[in-house]
């Protein structure tokens, strides 16, 4: 009698079939996007993160001399980074695709024990990942997932594991989920729902309250020597100022900076990526109901059912999903970076699902929505496309940056024509000032430290209100030789600082004014 399938799985040949094309389509995906992103020009929160690591590396202090609103984590991360693959813009670009390689790669792992599900999720999920535009590479939520993907694996591995492993597991997991905490605090957020979520729909409330107990354990040994580093380099006293005076009007004015405009522009930015969320969002809520079903009622009832290890898989995925979405909706900045783990959970999530589609139906629907992303990918576009050639056998330059970049922030044409007359003044780290957040990619292409604490100062007047005559004062009376402005982020008004410096060089929207202590 003839193995019967069950609906929606695929017979032993048609998985094989389905592996393979994905496998090609992920390498073919692959070659042609790879070159092109690691000559995408970095971001100035990439930037502004490298500063501060090399800060600290010559003997300095984080929060004290550069100003951060975050955890120390990323700035460790880039330590990290820089010290094994070097400095260049090449090196970091290779660096976040290994880490977010690596993280998807791991998701497709916990997704599904069926690999031909595991293999659609890593396609989609890299297809939307190499299409983002600059802004959304290099960043610390989508550097996050790495330890987060490691932690849900543990998770949802765990049902078959001996007893040593049931006790250390936890607490590796926690560990793993104490390290995202440290890049990103939000991640607390979905900690707090899947344990809690455990815990309500446990068949031995005990034993889940004992891996629960393990999981905080494992957190705390994360926090702790990142604390003990705290303390003992110094640090403490300007980190907890940071969070005490800096931090609260900082939220504020995220807060303020919330817009249903800047909410409708990122979507479409997203678009089509943000129709993942329109299905994700109903499975995800369908498998919580089903497993909070399943675990009602007589307590031995509940318990004498076999463990669905595959429910248990994907209810962790949607509730993890559903978390994350949820914090980056609610609590975060409007970014598109931000936006880019709950897309890539989504797609877990749809992956995860036990769906009962006919397989002709469900096949269909992937390749629709592929073919789709693949026709709005801006990456795989001319002009940007027509560079790879030059990407493979030159490398990163400002040229080929001011083609493949998606904004204006720098204009990398009139930015390149600045840093040639830069150069050419044999400035010292502390002699240049950079006005704008946009134009501190001035510091590693000259090779300087900033002149103060107080980078992107444009950006810092308008996060930190209360703080404008401090900040202006420093920067006024720190003893730079010039100062680099973008009059595209900043009005020029006549008669205000810097607007009140003589004009050393010009080109585009870039000023650079030549300080004068008299004009102070």
């Amino acid at each position: 009698m003839a193995e019967t399938v069950p609906p929606g799985n695929l017979n032993p040949d048609e998985a094989v079939i389905s592996r393979a094309v994905a496998v090609f389509m992920l390498v073919v995906l692959a070659v042609a996007s790879i070159p092109l992103l690691v000559c995408m020009p970095l971001t100035s929160d990439t930037v502004l993160y490298d500063l501060q690591a090399g800060k600290l590396l010559s003997g300095g202090t984080l929060y004290r001399d550069i100003l951060e609103p975050n955890l120390p984590g990323i700035v460790w991360v880039h330590i990290a980074i820089r010290g094994l693959v070097g400095w260049s813009t090449l090196a970091m670009q290779s660096a976040n695709l290994v880490i977010v390689a690596s993280a998807l790669t791991l998701l497709s792992w916990a997704v599904s024990s069926r690999s031909q599900f595991g293999w659609t999720f890593l396609l989609t999920s890299c297809l939307f990942f190499f299409s983002r535009n600059e802004w959304c590479h290099g960043q610390r939520d989508s550097w996050m997932l790495l330890p987060v993907a490691l932690a849900i694996l543990l998770r949802v591995g765990r049902g078959d594991s001996s007893r040593r492993c049931r006790l250390i597991g936890p607490v590796v997991e926690g560990f793993l989920w104490g390290v995202a905490f440290w890049i990103k605090p939000h991640i607390a957020v979905s900690v707090v729902a899947i344990n809690g979520f455990h815990l309500i729909t446990a068949i031995n409330p005990r034993e889940e309250f004992r891996r629960t107990a393990g999981v905080l354990a494992g957190g705390l040994l994360a926090g702790m020597p990142g604390i003990f580093w705290l303390v003992q380099s110094g640090t403490w006293p300007h980190f907890w100022e940071m969070q005490t005076e800096w931090n609260p009007e900082y939220l504020e004015i995220g807060r303020e900076r919330k817009s249903w405009g800047r909410l409708w522009m990122m979507a479409r930015r997203l678009h089509p990526w943000w129709a993942v969320h329109v299905f994700a969002i109903p499975v995800s809520l369908i498998q919580i109901k089903r497993m909070i079903h399943a675990r009602s009622g007589h307590p031995i009832e509940a318990a004498s059912r076999p463990p669905d290890r595959g429910s248990s898989r994907s209810v962790t995925i949607a509730v993890l999903y559903l978390s994350w979405f949820g914090q980056a909706l609610l609590l975060q900045h409007p970014m598109d970076y931000i936006q880019v783990p709950p897309v890539i959970l989504g797609i877990a999530a749809l992956s995860a699902y036990p769906w009962r589609l006919p397989t002709l139906v469900r096949r269909c629907g992937v390749a629709i929505f592929l073919l789709l992303g693949l026709i709005v990918s801006p990456q795989l576009r001319p002009p940007r496309i027509n560079l790879w050639l030059d990407c493979v056998t030159k490398g990163t330059s400002m040229q080929r940056m001011a083609v493949l970049s998606h904004g204006r922030f720098p204009e990398w044409k009139h930015f390149e024509e600045v840093i040639g007359y830069l150069s050419r003044q044999n400035l010292q780290s502390g002699e240049l000032t950079c006005y704008n957040v946009h134009c501190i990619h001035a510091y590693p292409a000259l090779g300087l430290m900033p002149s103060t604490r107080y980078v992107g100062i444009s950006s810092l007047l308008e996060l930190f209100p209360s703080h404008r005559d401090e900040i202006l004062s420093t920067v006024q009376h720190c003893g730079h030789r010039f100062l680099l402005a973008d009059v595209s982020e900043s009005e020029a008004v006549p008669g205000a600082f810097p607007w009140n410096h003589d004009v050393a060089f010009e080109s585009g929207p870039f000023r650079v004014y030549r300080m004068h202590p008299d004009q102070w």
